[in-house]
């Protein structure tokens, strides 16, 4: 939904980015009393275990820098990065390998690269 309100947004002073958290210590993500992690509540009192994830001002601070930086994607998290990769490459790796009639290349021309995903590219590399 993001990516389409900034494709919309593309040639005004509007902003629009998709942030991807990881883990932040909150009480929406803690260990539990047997030491792994589950979603939602407090920890056990007294379990001596504390909040799991980054910490709330470094991923605000994240953010924050991705809204200054006008990034299209503010991903927390670095570990992430492989996963991201494999998804990438599982696409890319689904497309039929034939080539297709240049008649319905030119028809959906418009439809077949985002200038969205190519300023952010430009962007990055700088």
């Amino acid at each position: 939904m993001m990516e389409s309100l900034r494709q919309e947004l593309l040639d005004t002073n509007i902003g629009v980015s998709v942030f991807c958290p990881g883990a932040v210590s909150t009480d929406a993500f803690v260990m539990g009393a047997d030491g792994e992690k589950c979603a939602g509540g407090n920890p056990t009192p007294g379990n001596g275990k504390k909040p799991a994830g980054m910490e709330p001002l470094e991923a605000g601070q994240r953010v924050l820098q991705g809204i200054r930086n006008n990034a299209l994607y503010i991903f927390s998290h670095p570990e992430f990065a492989p996963g991201i990769r494999d998804r990438n490459e599982a696409l890319l790796a689904s497309f039929p390998r034939e080539t297709p009639p240049a008649e319905r290349v030119e028809l959906e021309r418009p439809l077949l690269r985002s200038p969205v995903y190519i300023r952010e590219i430009e962007r990055l590399r700088g």
